[in-house]
């Protein structure tokens, strides 16, 4: 895809990927301290069939972007729409406060690759324009939930729920669904101890 001109070029427009699962990420693209011309993206999807994401926290809050930028969202998918089989989401938790950003930017393609609908950036800026497009995410939540983690360690310093206080009714808690192989964190905590459901994110919380 050139970002400069705004027109995509795939090598191969009639290959997609099968199938993937995008589950339990913790995205927070936050200031970096820099003016940002490109294009800044949580989690990008490029001709995938039959894919799912599941229970990822995604947070954009970079207030240093250009207005003027290719792209600023949590997701961009670049594919078949959901009704003709190119993904299903939800149980998602999303935050995007940047200049002229959005839950999804979608850019509708047929089954060989071909554009059809471009689109614009701001498109899907809220979760309730997404779903009414797609029919996807309703169980998926907006709120900030970067104040419930700290940094821990020594640089590169790890990403973790606060201890001191341990934040309570985090939108993250309880919220994903459960997925097979997924059954640990990223600390290798058991997920939905209890018969709870799956936290939201890499990290599970406490109860």
């Amino acid at each position: 895809y050139n970002w400069n001109s705004m027109t995509f070029e795939p090598k191969f427009t009639d290959y997609s990927t099968r199938n993937d699962l995008i589950s339990n990420n913790t995205v927070i693209l936050s200031s970096d301290g820099a003016m940002n011309t490109g294009s800044v993206i949580g989690i990008s999807l490029f001709n995938a069939t039959g894919a799912r994401l599941y229970n990822n926290a995604i947070e954009v809050n970079d207030q240093q972007i250009d207005p003027n930028n290719p792209n600023t969202s949590a997701v961009f998918v670049y594919g078949l729409h959901s009704t003709k089989g190119g993904f299903v989401s939800d149980r998602n938790a999303y935050y995007v406060t940047s200049p002229n950003s959005s839950i999804y930017r979608f850019i509708e393609t047929d089954e060989v690759g071909r554009v059809i609908e471009f689109g614009h950036k701001t498109e899907f800026a809220t979760l309730p324009q997404w779903q009414n497009w797609t029919k996807q995410d309703f169980n998926s939540v907006v709120g900030n939930f970067s104040q419930d983690f700290e940094l821990t360690g020594l640089s590169p310093f790890n990403l973790r729920v606060k201890s001191d206080p341990y934040p309570m009714g985090s939108i993250l808690n309880n919220r994903g669904v459960k997925i097979e192989g997924n059954e640990v964190d990223i600390d290798g905590i058991l997920r939905g101890q209890a018969g709870e459901k799956y936290d939201i994110g890499a990290v599970e919380f406490r109860g």
